[in-house]
């Protein structure tokens, strides 16, 4: 009879409640963690399709001219590899009938890694 005067909260029901609240702000963590990482994946696949522009507009430029066109994917795979993270270019074919393709590398999470690719590559055909 003299437990029925008391109400309010049991030590453990407060236990389960502060264990559940600390689940949620973990999983809001983890969203907070994913969406970083899709927006650093977002921002290298933008400076990707900006690297690839300018390829194309220098095979435009030298498409004609072999030693030159050496020469300006060995730049543009310099200025890869100081812009993206393992930045490799490859050019296939000749102008104005080619092919350039762009990897980089990407490090993420290894428990998130199925949400971002970790090599991606783009590719432009002409």
């Amino acid at each position: 009879m003299l437990w029925s005067r008391f109400f309010g909260f049991t030590f453990l029901e407060v236990l389960i409640s502060l264990t559940l609240l600390g689940f949620a702000v973990l999983g809001l963590e983890l969203i907070a963690i994913v969406a970083l990482q899709q927006n650093r994946h977002n921002y290298y696949v933008g400076i990707a399709e900006q690297q690839l522009l300018n390829m194309r507009q220098r095979l435009a430029v030298f498409g004609t001219n072999h030693s030159m066109v050496v020469l300006q994917v060995g730049l543009w795979n310099a200025e890869n590899q100081k812009i993206l993270p393992g930045g490799n270019g490859t050019l296939q074919g000749i102008y104005p009938s080619y092919s350039v393709r762009l990897c980089w590398l990407e490090q993420g999470l290894t428990w998130v890694s199925q949400l971002v690719t970790k090599n991606p590559c783009i590719t432009i055909k002409t």
